[in-house]
């Protein structure tokens, strides 16, 4: 079992993650013309540079536990990885050559698209209850903004709404309660 600071090697890949989330964030908000290849190439980049993190830190020979048991690190988690940093890249892809995505908003769906990867590499490998369930949310709640990416079309707006009403109180109703017990009845 790894203490904190010998578990943080092997959180590379969603520092990369991090780090090209903030690029888009800054392309995004200070862009005036909001390049949409500019984008398409820092998220592609960040991605792939996530994968060789991968393949660079992952641990393919023995199981490790990161932080205390939160994180196990093996083979599975790795090829799991990977393959959310592969359909992320693919998604990307078929972003930019889609003509339903505006040039405005290709930020922003490089930002949605890139954290509910990095939610779902961390999901990937969860092994402790409390981590599966802050990832499980994470990638919720960046699926329920994506769902409403496209603010002028009413449709979409309805859906993330319902997406999200639906969502948060399921949610809240699988948590413990403070006197034991779960609220599901």
């Amino acid at each position: 079992m790894l203490g904190n600071g010998e578990s943080l090697r092997y959180l590379l890949p969603e520092g990369l993650l991090g780090a090209t989330l903030g690029v888009l964030l800054v392309l995004g908000a200070f862009d005036r013309t909001r390049r949409r290849g500019l984008c398409a190439l820092v998220a592609g980049t960040g991605l792939v540079a996530a994968a060789l993190a991968t393949v660079w830190t992952g641990s393919w020979a023995a199981p490790v536990s990161l932080f205390h048991g939160m994180l196990a690190g093996d083979g599975m988690v790795s090829v799991f990885r990977l393959l959310f940093f592969a359909t992320g890249l693919l998604t990307v892809v078929f972003a930019y050559g889609s003509t339903e995505i505006d040039s405005r908003d290709f930020a922003d769906l490089s930002v949605l698209l890139l954290g509910s990867v990095m939610g779902l590499s961390l999901m990937a490998g969860a092994s402790d209850l409390l981590m599966i369930y802050v990832s499980m949310e994470f990638v919720g709640i960046l699926s329920y903004v994506l769902a409403g990416l496209r603010r002028e079309n009413p449709r979409s707006s309805e859906a993330a709404l319902k997406y999200a009403r639906g969502s948060s109180g399921d949610s809240s109703r699988a948590l413990p309660r403070p006197g034991g017990g779960s609220s599901c009845r």
